[in-house]
């Protein structure tokens, strides 16, 4: 019956993860067709935050939602949530300075520093490690995204400060997503019930901060006679923006924060090819050959990953 039971969890996480890459395609066709009509990005994360509060306060009301009792109130936090919400914040909060103050290159290869940053946080908190093989096969990944997303960029010394910031408080709260949820009785939808308020508070102060007054005039467009298809897009943003982030913070918890970031990884590519098959990216040989060496060190990973999986099954079954 066991072996029956991990086929199961495997197909149904496998299933998981391939839902969340659909869905982050189409999220990323629906962003662009809103951004192009006008809207700033920050705006857009904007609603659709308001939108999952709703959605999560509607569901709490509706009973689809539980929480413990000592966390019922939306903004009663424990101590592990308060570490996860405390580097959601610093995470979002850096992460928009960085775009500020760098290009969005930097930013893009700042978040190859995600792998190697994750493995140290599950080392020091859930005591996990990877072996030799796929280590070199996770730099290969990292290395295939940063020749794909172009060398040339400028640094700016406080950018790149904010950049690493980011980097290590996402990748706290990767971690934490994971170790709560498999050490706890909070599931996936009562920890986005907990964090995304929080969330929504730090992306308004950067959104103030960043764009000023300016920040309510690009919702303007949304009641444009000219552009009547923008509420549209907008709505099938968040209702993506919402499936995303259940799916992802479930993939957290059913596998492990290098799992999570490794998905992250693979929508990065596909991204990357999207933009040259369906947004007139221009195509360079630095790009394809990047992405096609990340996919390999992907693949290479997976089977390394399955064959250490295998090998350990097989100890476990001769000690037994």
């Amino acid at each position: 019956m066991a072996p029956q039971v991990a086929v199961q969890g495997n197909f149904f996480l496998a299933s998981l993860q391939l839902t969340n890459i659909v869905i982050a395609l189409a999220i990323i066709y629906a962003n662009k067709t809103v951004l192009v009509l006008g809207f700033s990005p920050i705006s857009l994360i904007v609603l659709q935050q308001i939108s999952m509060v709703a959605v999560l306060i509607t569901g709490k009301q509706l009973g689809y939602i539980t929480i413990p009792k000592d966390l019922e109130g939306i903004f009663v936090l424990n101590k592990p949530l308060g570490v996860l919400v405390i580097s959601q914040a610093v995470g979002l909060i850096f992460a928009n300075y960085s775009l500020l103050l760098n290009s969005v290159q930097i930013a893009q290869l700042a978040k190859q520093a995600q792998i190697p940053t994750v493995l140290v946080m599950e080392y020091f908190f859930q005591n996990k490690r990877v072996s030799f093989y796929r280590g070199i096969a996770l730099a290969g990944l990292c290395l295939g995204l940063i020749v794909a997303q172009g060398l040339d960029v400028q640094l700016n010394l406080l950018g790149s400060v904010c950049a690493f910031l980011s980097v290590v408080a996402v990748s706290v709260e990767i971690v934490y997503n994971s170790k709560i949820q498999q050490e706890s009785d909070i599931d996936t939808l009562g920890i986005m019930y907990k964090v995304i308020p929080f969330a929504l508070l730090a992306t308004l102060v950067c959104a103030l901060v960043k764009e000023g007054t300016q920040f309510f005039s690009s919702f303007n467009a949304f009641v444009s006679r000219e552009h009547p298809q923008v509420p549209f897009w907008i709505m099938v943003s968040c209702m993506c923006a919402f499936l995303i982030n259940y799916s992802a913070i479930m993939i957290a918890g059913k596998s492990s924060g290098l799992t999570y970031t490794l998905l992250g990884q693979v929508k990065l590519c596909l991204s990357i090819a999207m933009g040259m098959l369906f947004f007139d990216a221009p195509p360079t040989w630095s790009s394809i050959c990047g992405v096609s060496f990340a996919v390999v060190m992907i693949i290479i990973y997976s089977f390394v990953a399955l064959r250490e999986q295998a090998e350990k099954k097989k100890e476990e079954a001769t000690e037994s």
